[in-house]
């Protein structure tokens, strides 16, 4: 009887450790996605993501995408030198570490608790240099080389390891971009400590990660450019209206076809510092560049195109062209930076 319980007892606690896996939906390989064309052209690095969670769906989809079963039993998604499959995928979750085991299609559970901070930085303890920005991605995704399936770790199974990493990073960068997630390959990690999260051999090495989540969706950036109306007029009458006001003119030329420029007309509208600047020391106007028969416009402003766009240039009251900024100097990031732009406008304040 003893033995009985005994043996229950096991068994109950096997059920408990086996409930904390995660067992995925089927992939699914008929998902509407870019055409790989497309997918090549856009893909792009992202580096900040929305707080909305992936699916059960969505996270089976980007699993298998990354290194999953494909033709058959014995072949995966991403190439794999002489089909070794030494590509080890983990994921890191908010509430624990696993690991993919493609062939039950199951996220095997290594550990309990947010360990997504440790792809933040490949110091001890997570000191000194940073990228905090991974810890906004709801997932992410681990690539480790298993040198035991080498049965070797000279440089030529280091190099191909690397190599394999690579092709699994780059199906889940293609993946990402095809299917409207996003995502950035890193190799930035603290990877003594993921080796003891995720219980590795000093035969198996971290050595790649994705941060993975859906983007950010801004808001659309409002259309400022007139199109309907003569540039060359609209700067006659914007000098004139300098002139009584014993003020400068500014011309932002550019067009809505322009995503910095529209950003840069959305910036200075919103910090109330420049725009009270602006509107105390300037006429302010937005020239809008015919993508034909801009001839004439950009010969009254001094040929501004040289610098591209934004292009902001200074007139004084007499319609003299004084000063063209590049505006790419002012940018800071996907943005501009304030400093320089308060810097630009009080050199030219009357």
């Amino acid at each position: 009887m003893k033995k009985l319980f005994f043996v229950s007892i096991l068994f109950c606690l096997a059920s408990v450790g086996r409930a904390q896996d995660i067992k995925l939906p089927e992939a699914n390989q008929d998902q509407g996605t870019k055409s790989m064309m497309q997918t090549l052209a856009t893909r792009h690095s992202v580096r900040e993501y929305s707080d909305r969670q992936l699916t059960m769906q969505e996270l089976s989809n980007l699993c298998w995408a990354a290194c999953g079963r494909s033709r058959d039993e014995s072949h995966i998604t991403a190439p794999s030198a002489m089909n070794k499959q030494e590509i080890r995928l983990f994921v890191l979750l908010k509430e624990g570490a696993y690991e993919y085991d493609a062939a039950r299609n199951v996220l095997v559970e290594k550990a309990k608790g947010d360990y997504r901070d440790l792809l933040a930085s490949n110091n001890v303890g997570g000191q000194g240099y940073r990228q905090d920005f991974v810890m906004q991605a709801p997932v992410g995704l681990v690539m480790v080389i298993d040198f035991d399936k080498f049965g070797s770790r000279d440089n030529k199974a280091l190099m191909m390891g690397c190599v394999d990493a690579g092709n699994v990073s780059e199906n889940v960068n293609l993946y990402c971009e095809a299917a409207g997630l996003c995502t950035v390959p890193r190799a930035t990690m603290d990877v003594n400590a993921l080796r003891s999260v995720l219980h590795l051999t000093d035969a198996q090495l971290p050595i790649m990660n994705n941060p993975v989540g859906h983007p950010v969706q801004a808001a659309p950036l409002a259309k400022v450019y007139d199109e309907t109306i003569d540039p060359l007029k609209q700067i006659d009458e914007a000098v004139n209206k300098a002139k009584t006001a014993g003020r400068r003119v500014i011309c932002q030329v550019g067009g809505n076809w322009c995503v910095w420029c529209l950003r840069f007309a959305d910036f200075i509208r919103k910090d109330a510092e420049i725009a009270q600047e602006i509107g105390e020391h300037f006429v302010y106007i937005h020239v809008n560049r015919p993508t034909k028969g801009a001839e004439a416009l950009l010969q009254r402003l001094g040929n501004p195109d040289r610098f591209g766009y934004p292009a902001l240039v200074v007139l004084d009251s007499d319609g003299k062209v004084l000063h063209i900024q590049d505006s790419a100097l002012l940018e800071s990031g996907q943005g501009y930076d304030k400093s320089k732009v308060m810097r630009f406008l009080k050199c030219w304040s009357k």
